[in-house]
C-alpha cells in the first residue's frame, strides 16, 4: 500500500512537471479555490432559505408542513405571498427562516425587542396603508400639485401622515403603467376597487409569526394578530384573485416601482392559478 502511494505521488510530481507548473502556483491556486469553497458555503448558509425560495419558484413548489385545509392553515395562508417571498413555511405557525428572521425584524422592520414588536404589529392591524388609501387615491386623481397638495393637507392630521400620504401618492402615480402592463389593473378605477387592505393584512399575519418565532409575543398573542388579519381580508374580499391583486397594488404604492414588484407579482399569480398553490387547495 505504502509503495502504491509513493509511486501515485511521484506520478503526480512527474505530471506537474512536465506542465511546467511551479509549486508557489499551484499553492496559490489552492488558498483561491479554498477561500472561494469557504465563501460559498457561508454565503449559501446564511441565504439558503432565499436560494431555496427562488429554486422552489423555478420547480413551481411550495414549503408546506401538514394539512393545508384545517381552519388554521387557512387563517395562516393570508400571509402566504409574503412568506413564499422569504422561503417560509406557507402554512404553520413557525416561520422557519433562521437567519434571515433577524434581517427582516430589525433590519427592515426595525423589531428588536417586545415593545418594538407590539408596536409595529398595532400598527399593521391598526392603520398601516388602508389610513391613507383613500386620501391617496383620490389626490393621484388631482388634475393639478397644488390640488393635489390640498387634499391630501386637509385630510392629514399631522405632518407625518401627511409626508407619508405624498410619498404615497407619487409612488401610485409612479407604478399605475406598471400595474396595467402587468394586467394587475386594467383602469384606474380598479386601484380603488381592490384597495391596500390585502397588502396591510398579508404583511400582518406573516410579521405575527415572525414575532413569534423570534420570541417576542407567545403563541396567543400570534393567533388574535392572525385571526384580525384574517378576518379583515374575509371581509372586504371574494376570493384569492381579489386578495391578490389588493397586496400587489399595496407593494407598488410602497416601492414605486423601485424594487423587484414585478416578480412579487408573479408569487401572488402563482399563487392564485398553479394547480399545487395551498390556495387552490383552500376555498376563499
Amino acid at each position: 500500500m505504502t509503495s502504491g502511494i509513493l509511486l501515485t505521488q511521484t506520478a503526480g510530481i512527474q505530471w506537474i512537471s512536465l506542465l511546467k507548473i511551479p509549486f508557489e502556483r499551484i499553492e496559490l491556486w489552492l488558498i483561491l479555490f479554498c477561500m472561494a469553497t469557504g465563501y460559498l458555503f457561508f454565503f449559501y448558509k446564511k441565504h439558503k432559505h432565499k436560494i431555496s425560495s427562488i429554486v422552489r419558484a423555478i420547480k413551481g413548489t411550495y414549503r408546506l408542513k401538514g394539512d393545508v385545509t384545517t381552519i388554521e392553515s387557512k387563517k395562516i395562508l393570508i400571509g402566504a405571498i409574503y412568506a413564499d417571498q422569504q422561503g417560509a413555511y406557507l402554512n404553520t405557525l413557525e416561520a422557519d427562516i433562521g437567519e434571515r428572521l433577524h434581517t427582516i425584524l430589525s433590519d427592515w422592520w426595525g423589531i428588536d425587542d417586545r415593545d418594538s414588536a407590539i408596536d409595529t404589529l398595532n400598527y399593521l392591524r391598526d392603520k398601516a396603508y388602508s389610513y391613507y388609501f383613500p386620501t391617496v387615491f383620490k389626490a393621484s386623481q388631482a388634475t393639478s400639485a397644488d390640488e393635489q397638495e390640498e387634499i391630501i393637507c386637509s385630510a392629514m392630521a399631522s405632518r407625518e401622515d401627511a409626508e407619508k400620504a405624498y410619498e404615497q401618492t407619487q409612488n401610485l402615480l409612479a407604478t399605475i403603467n406598471m400595474m396595467k402592463e402587468l394586467k394587475l389593473i386594467e383602469i384606474n378605477e380598479d386601484i380603488e376597487k381592490y384597495g391596500v387592505v390585502g397588502w396591510d393584512a398579508g404583511r400582518l399575519s406573516f410579521m405575527a409569526r415572525a414575532c413569534y418565532d423570534a420570541k417576542y409575543i407567545d403563541e396567543y398573542e400570534a393567533w388574535e394578530y392572525i385571526d384580525s388579519a384574517y378576518n379583515t381580508a374575509q371581509k372586504n374580499f371574494s376570493s384569492w384573485g381579489d386578495f391578490a391583486k389588493s397586496y400587489v397594488i399595496g407593494r407598488f404604492i410602497w416601492s414605486g416601482g423601485k424594487y423587484d414588484d414585478d416578480g412579487m407579482a408573479q408569487i401572488a399569480d402563482n399563487l392564485v392559478n398553479r394547480p399545487n398553490s395551498p390556495w387552490q387547495q383552500v376555498a376563499w
